[in-house]
């Protein structure tokens, strides 16, 4: 046994040959076909590198591409950011949102929530003052910006504004002694979209129409509202601070989709609303605002069956809004009026249970069309029915009213119906107009079968009074009956030459009672003292101690009315009988009163002249008083009188 080749170790053992062994051995045809398989293994390989190092160029590619667009994008956005997030509020609401009107005001419902209005305007974006577009800064970059910028904002179109509450606050409150913490008003807004405008003109045609319905609500109470009202009054201006906690402006519509991916927001919004009022009244506000702006055209009262007087009413407000607003208000407010006293009212002689205030009217409003330079506005209404406590207040207006003097009264926006809600209330004292002229109630009086005769140390005179009776225009269609008269007339020979204002001192003693039953002998008020000086030619008194029973009939035109003039509406005649009633003669006048007499004796008869006032106690139809179960008499006093009447001889034998 050979031992083995030490050089072979490790190699295959070698193969016997003989002589049918090929010269060519078969492991080169072996090898041949691991190299080809070597090959074809290497050319896949290589393939598949070069697709993927393709690929990792690609994404490369792909990712720097991304982070450059990227980062142009956020360059942009924050060249476009920048400038609006650095403008303030104010420059906001004064460059970047440009507003006009509003151009029409419509109050719609009213509720005890609030008043709806709707608002009507218009409205538009400066986008390229908002991105600072119209600004040339020079250079390809700036160009391209302002091109990239007004294509994003033409994808865009618009932006939809949406705001919390708006809170109004007022600055100050002397009432409540400090800055009110609370908003006077509280305005709900709906979502507003706005479209966005580039390169805009310089007229108002870029502008869009908006009309917005917005709901008002009263958060303060209603004394704050009124002190409100009277600062702005008195001050001639409107003062507040607009506040918004939040204000969101989203890209597109409400609906949503990527334009909303525009979005941003601001808080704690504010801003100081100044409005100069135009000046309402020559000579500037007094301390009457209602007597002021409302001016009381016409009126009247009638009677409503069965048992009720109705009121109607036209009268004009000063407009202190902008001519460019229109619209009005369709509601229909309701308010109560009632009468005042007052401490100038309040003399020797009244009641103690004189009220200091009674309601005595409602009336409602007609719808409401704002007009320039001032507003008609028609009312009706009733009066409504009068307890015994308020008659007293009642005499006195109405007999101011008759003597041209104002009566203060208090409007007031409740108690409001149902029907009609108001969502404060308010109360504002001012005072009814007094006439330009005062009416003359009593047209004229004379006395017939006029006697005098003697008794004791005084005269007597006795006669049956006729007075004609013409209720004022606004009155006239009252049916009034008086039930009692109290003239109280001073006697002269002829007509007096001067009126009766500041003759009769007819403000001494102007309190007014109401007796529910007519009584016989009723005792007068005390008489007023005489006027001083007394007018010439004066030489006697006539007054009654007692009220004298009266009788209400049907007028007759009398024969010296003068012909052609517009007949009396509602003439009526009211006759009363005088009876031994005291001819006070008037101090220092005695001559007169003897020259008087020798005139009727010598002549046959003599035409004496009256002149004063007289009090009346009547009922009127459609006045309920107590519900209906009393029948409840208004006493006017201090109705200015003027007449004459004929004495003749045989009337004043007994005299001398």
């Amino acid at each position: 046994m050979s031992s083995p080749d030490p050089k072979g170790k490790g190699k295959a053992p070698a193969v016997a040959m003989d002589e049918r062994t090929p010269l060519l051995s078969s492991s080169s045809s072996t090898e041949n076909e691991t190299e080809a398989s070597f090959s074809t293994g290497d050319s896949h390989q290589f393939r598949n590198n070069r697709t993927r190092k393709f690929l990792y160029i690609a994404l490369f590619l792909v990712i720097i591409s991304f982070l450059g667009i990227l980062c142009i994008l956020v360059l942009a956005a924050s060249s476009y950011a920048a400038p609006a997030s650095h403008r303030s509020t104010e420059d906001i609401l004064r460059n970047g949102v440009v507003l006009k009107g509003p151009t029409n005001v419509e109050f719609g419902n009213v509720t005890q929530d609030g008043i709806t209005i709707q608002l009507e305007g218009l409205v538009g974006i400066n986008a390229d003052w908002l991105l600072a577009l119209d600004e040339n800064r020079g250079g390809l970059f700036s160009g391209l910006r302002r091109s990239f910028g007004r294509w994003v904002i033409g994808t865009v179109k618009s932006v939809t504004v949406t705001s919390s509450a708006v809170g109004v606050y007022i600055p100050f409150s002397r009432r409540l002694h400090r800055i009110p913490t609370d908003p006077l008003l509280t305005l709900n807004l709906p979502e507003i979209n706005i479209p966005l405008t580039t390169r805009p003109p310089d007229d108002d045609s870029w502008l869009t129409p908006i009309s917005l319905p917005l709901q008002v609500k009263v958060e303060q109470s209603d004394d704050v509202l009124l002190e409100f009202l009277q600062n702005v009054w008195e001050m001639n201006r409107v003062l507040v601070t607009v506040k918004a906690d939040e204000v969101r402006v989203c890209g597109g519509e409400s609906s949503g989709g990527w334009r909303s991916w525009f979005n941003t927001r601001k808080t704690n919004v504010e801003k100081i609303v100044k409005y100069e009022l135009p000046p309402l009244v020559p000579g500037g506000p007094s301390d009457d605002p209602i007597g002021d702006l409302i001016t009381l055209e016409s009126y009247s009262l009638h009677p409503i069956p069965p048992s009720t007087l109705g009121i109607s009413a036209e009268a004009a407000i000063v407009n202190p809004l902008p001519k460019s607003i229109k619209g009005g208000l369709s509601n229909p407010i309701q308010f109560t009026i009632s009468l005042l006293s007052a401490e100038s009212d309040n003399k020797e002689g009244s009641s103690e249970e004189t009220p200091t205030s009674a309601p005595v009217a409602q009336v409602v409003t007609s719808p409401i069309k704002l007009t320039h330079p001032n507003i008609s506005l028609s009312l009706n209404g009733r009066i409504l029915p009068l307890q015994s406590s308020s008659i007293p207040l009642l005499s006195l207006f109405l007999s101011n009213y008759l003597s041209g003097r104002p009566s203060p009264i208090l409007i007031s926006t409740y108690p409001s119906p149902p029907s009609s809600p108001f969502p404060f209330n308010i109360s504002i004292p001012t005072h009814f107009p007094a006439p330009e002229i005062p009416p003359k109630v009593i047209k004229h009086v004379t006395i017939k079968n006029m006697k005098l005769r003697p008794e004791g140390e005084q005269l007597l005179a006795s006669g049956i009074i006729i007075a004609e009776i013409e209720l004022p225009q606004g009155m006239e269609e009252l049916v009034v009956d008086v039930k009692k008269l109290l003239p109280d007339v001073l006697v002269s020979d002829g007509q007096f030459n001067t009126s009766h204002e500041g003759d009769l001192d007819v403000d001494s003693d102007e309190e007014f009672r109401m007796d529910v039953a007519i009584r016989e002998d009723e005792p007068a008020f005390p008489a007023p003292p005489l006027p001083n000086p007394l007018p010439p030619g004066a030489f006697a008194r006539i007054r009654p101690g007692n009220w004298l029973n009266a009788t209400t009939g049907v007028a007759i035109v009398p024969p010296n009315r003068v012909a052609g003039l517009e007949e009396p509406k509602n003439m009526t005649i009211v006759t009363a009988v005088i009876k031994d009633v005291p001819l006070e003669i008037l101090p220092g006048r005695s001559s007169l009163f003897s020259a008087f007499v020798e005139k009727v004796l010598f002549k046959g008869f003599a035409v004496a002249a009256v002149d004063g006032d007289a009090a009346v106690k009547a009922k009127i139809e459609g006045l309920v008083l107590n519900n209906g179960a009393d029948e409840g008499l208004m006493e006017l006093r201090g109705l200015p009188v003027s007449g004459s009447f004929r004495i003749a001889r045989g009337d004043v034998l007994k005299v001398l």
